[in-house]
């Protein structure tokens, strides 16, 4: 695992770029400048003023003198003048504009290569303190960050809707982006910790979309863009958002795993309407959550030695399919799942999630090695219109929240038996969901 690190050349380019700009610009006010001042000053009396044009800059003075017609070349030379000097002044003003647009972008450069790696994690630092969230709208407010900075956070894991784009016009998604990174309360947290992301659908462009969606690949270079990957990021040259990163030494290992279940998902089978939404389950062997390189790829990651694996997707994974978007739509994917974490004897697999717009634990036991406790966190900054949850017979907490909220991830390494504790905390950083697991009860040979 690589740690993340600032892209400086591409930050070098943008900046030599707008400064060629500026001089250039900068260079011809100058020399329309200098053609102006040459005529030197052109005045005429009134009653009560003199206006008095030098290189296009009026200056008002106040006469008290008799006041005589100019005569009509003066008249000429006058009109002559003040005409060639507000164009000049027009002319400045377009230069200015030009020049603050210019480093308007060089700014957006600077924020778009530096946001996730605002500082960066000792790959070998034990990780104790993990956030995570989901669904953020980029124009309203964030007040909820007082909360998550007061947790101390090292990492924060963002779990999709990360913006509401929801376009295929690759304009508008990068302005939507840009209004995310110059949001005072987003900069103050990713000032604070590293963040790792990966994407859901308003990001991705498409409500609810798939591999249907013809600007994914456009969009997936606007999505690594935003979030600061490195030049050699495996995300920049393959499809899909997904990666891994591991943290921690041999016996304090976290391994982050986070899925792109947007880039390859198949359409979802639609059925009658129900209080989630139209989405039925679909048991097409041909139908895919991951598409068989992420398959490959993750079986790969589980194979890795690590103590905790927190697995992001951005859907609900255990959920029990009620109409919404979840894995359940897919049920032999999410067996599949099952059963690879059995086969490579990957313990320490918890699954965080988000999209609901509310909070709430699931767990799926059914032929797991061990329970896979899946902890959804939604919304950074949106309520939860309905109020009230979907039917889930899997949640095995009976609270749910259903205001702004965010996870916490914390891990005790006591010696020999570590403890994860898991929560959803509100806008005060009050504690509404909680679940405390031993590594003990996360083996696959308990």
């Amino acid at each position: 695992m690589q740690p993340i690190v600032v892209d400086r050349s591409a930050i070098q380019r943008a900046h030599q770029r707008t400064i060629h700009k500026y001089r250039s610009v900068r260079a011809s006010s100058e020399s329309a400048f200098s053609r102006h001042a040459s005529a030197g000053p052109v005045s005429h009396d009134s009653p009560n003023r003199a206006e008095s044009f030098w290189g296009g800059i009026p200056q008002v003075q106040v006469r008290r003198s008799n006041w005589t017609r100019p005569d009509s070349e003066s008249r000429a030379t006058l009109s002559h003048t003040a005409h060639q000097s507000a164009r000049f002044a027009r002319s400045r003003r377009v230069a200015h504009e030009l020049v603050k647009s210019l480093l308007g972008i060089l700014l957006f450069a600077l924020l778009f290569t530096s946001s996730a790696a605002a500082q960066e994690l000792d790959p070998q630092q034990p990780l104790q303190r993990i956030l995570f969230g989901s669904c953020i709208k980029q124009e309203q407010p964030l007040p909820i960050v007082d909360a998550m900075l007061r947790e101390q956070p090292q990492l924060l894991l963002m779990l999709g809707d990360n913006i509401y784009a929801d376009t295929a016009d690759m304009a508008v998604m990068q302005a939507k982006y840009e209004t995310l990174a110059q949001h005072p309360e987003f900069r103050r947290l990713k000032a604070a910790c590293p963040i790792l992301a990966t994407w859901d659908d308003h990001d991705y462009g498409l409500n609810d979309g798939g591999a249907d969606f013809p600007k994914r690949d456009a969009a997936q270079r606007l999505f690594v863009d935003f979030w600061g990957d490195r030049a050699d990021s495996p995300r920049r040259t393959r499809p899909g958002v997904y990666e891994a990163h591991i943290y921690g030494p041999p016996g304090q290992r976290v391994q982050i795993i986070l899925l792109d279940t947007r880039y390859f998902r198949s359409p979802l089978k639609q059925g009658e309407r129900r209080v989630g939404g139209p989405y039925v389950p679909d048991n097409d062997p041909t139908k895919t959550m991951l598409g068989e390189a992420q398959w490959a790829w993750l079986a790969e990651q589980l194979k890795t030695p690590a103590e905790f694996r927190l697995i992001g997707t951005s859907i609900q994974f255990a959920a029990s399919d009620a109409g919404q978007e979840t894995w359940s739509n897919f049920p032999r994917e999410q067996q599949r799942l099952v059963e690879l974490i059995a086969s490579t004897k990957a313990n320490g697999v918890v699954l965080l999630s988000g999209d609901r717009h509310w909070a709430e634990l699931s767990a799926w036991e059914d032929a797991a090695p061990y329970p896979l406790y899946d902890l959804t966190s939604s919304s950074l900054n949106q309520l939860h219109r309905r109020g009230t949850p979907t039917e889930n017979t899997r949640r095995v907490d009976e609270r749910t929240w259903h205001q702004e909220n965010y996870g916490l991830v914390t891990i005790n390494w006591a010696p020999g038996d570590p403890v994860l504790t898991m929560s959803v905390r509100d806008m005060q950083g009050a504690t509404r969901i909680e679940k405390t697991i031993r590594f003990s009860e996360l083996r696959s040979n308990r």
